[in-house]
């Protein structure tokens, strides 16, 4: 916050002691104001009680910005999936979350949880965006195996056959 204990405090000293004890106060003056930053003009002033006309002053100039990126509070591992006969497979994964200490948050991705992939490498992306602009990344790979094109085919013969000699033997007749 704008809080003196957090942006500092003005001080002064009594031109001699004689003249009693300095009060020192302060007034802020809000100049900008728009969703990602705020600047004060805040206005010390000082007095001392023996002539309180008496006014030395100063400005302190405090701005309040959102330059910090959202954090993802966790990111999904790398994932490897092995695809079922059709060479495809459904994967599924804990979608990242994102936080900002200013304000809400959108987050998009390339990819959704369960959508279906082929065999290749992919590349999740997650993008969080403050309010203000302010993004940040997380990212993991899906590997899909080439498991389900590394297998030979399945292949069944007919029955034994007997046929006459000089026959055909050519499938489409036997």
């Amino acid at each position: 916050g704008t809080n003196p204990d957090t942006t500092g405090r003005a001080t002064a000293t009594t031109p001699s002691p004689a003249c009693g004890q300095v009060s020192v106060n302060y007034r802020d003056s809000v100049v900008n104001i728009s969703n990602c930053s705020v600047v004060i003009y805040r206005i010390w002033t000082a007095s001392i009680a023996a002539k309180p006309n008496l006014i030395s002053s100063c400005i302190q100039r405090i701005e309040k910005t959102d330059n910090t990126p959202p954090l993802f509070l966790h990111c999904q591992p790398d994932i490897t999936a092995s695809p079922g006969p059709d060479c495809k497979v459904k994967v599924d994964w804990y979608v990242p979350i994102a936080e900002d200490a200013c304000g809400a948050v959108n987050t998009t991705s390339n990819y959704l949880p369960l959508q279906e992939f082929t065999p290749g490498f992919y590349t999740v992306l997650y993008v969080a965006t403050d309010g203000c602009g302010n993004s940040a990344q997380c990212s993991f790979t899906i590997t899909v195996t080439d498991s389900c094109c590394n297998k030979p085919p399945t292949i069944s013969c007919p029955a034994d056959a007997t046929v006459c000699p000089g026959s055909s033997i050519d499938p489409s007749i036997t």
